[in-house]
């Protein structure tokens, strides 16, 4: 074993590890429990990868401690509940050729299990206002977004964006959120509001303000720090 090799690709949370770990098929990084002193805990790796007279020995292994690969010490099954092949590659490099380092988890439900272990974020003061203003855009135009969302911050937009829109229009919205930006949607109101439109054009042609420029539809789009309180 080379110097300077790192014992195991995982992270500390609340002083206690969690490996780093991939399936066969996916390329969503996992999150493992320690199951260290359990009847059915498992290696980091399969054996058989450390076997340098086997076909599936991984020379770049070695770059990594392999008693502690090998040490049967983690749960069988990622913290979203799913198999897993083997951790995945770190610092040290790829467990295989094809691999890319991975530092951190990516798989939602493993994070979403994860986030339980924590206390939930104060809710931010401006959350109210833009529950009411996305229910507004929603009922209008049949969606709304907010760019600029805080990690911490979109589970209680979500929830009450939902809550504003069943007190509000009495139908269920759907949320979506795809890194800081939060993608509201309303079937209900989607369909409202092509109706609306359809009156809207028939009434006031040709479509625009009296001097021929589009409407403004930014009304649908919402920023979070332009809501900043003092």
């Amino acid at each position: 074993m080379p110097d300077g090799s790192t014992d195991l690709n995982s992270i500390l949370v609340d002083g206690q590890p969690l490996l780093l770990g991939e399936t066969a098929g996916g390329r969503a990084v996992h999150l493992i429990r320690s199951a260290a002193g359990s009847s059915d805990a498992r290696p980091a790796i399969p054996s058989a990868w450390l076997d340098s007279n086997g076909r599936e020995y991984v020379e770049s292994v070695t770059n990594y401690s392999s008693a502690r690969l090998l040490d049967l010490a983690w749960s069988t099954r990622t913290m979203c509940g799913i198999e897993w092949e083997a951790m995945a590659g770190g610092e040290r490099g790829p467990l295989r050729s094809w691999q890319e380092p991975a530092l951190a988890p990516t798989c939602r439900r493993c994070l979403a299990r994860l986030d339980r272990r924590f206390p939930e974020p104060t809710p931010d003061d401006r959350i109210g206002l833009l529950a009411t203003l996305i229910a507004q855009a929603v009922e209008e135009h049949g969606s709304a977004e907010v760019l600029g969302v805080p990690g911490d911050q979109l589970k209680a937009l979500r929830s009450a964006a939902r809550r504003e829109l069943r007190r509000r229009l009495g139908y269920d919205g759907k949320t979506y959120v795809h890194g800081d930006l939060l993608l509201v949607t309303c079937d209900e109101a989607t369909e409202q509001a092509r109706l609306d439109m359809a009156a809207e054009v028939i009434k006031s042609m040709p479509l625009g303000t009296p001097d021929g420029r589009p409407r403004d539809e930014s009304s649908w789009r919402l920023r979070w720090d332009a809501w900043s309180t003092p």
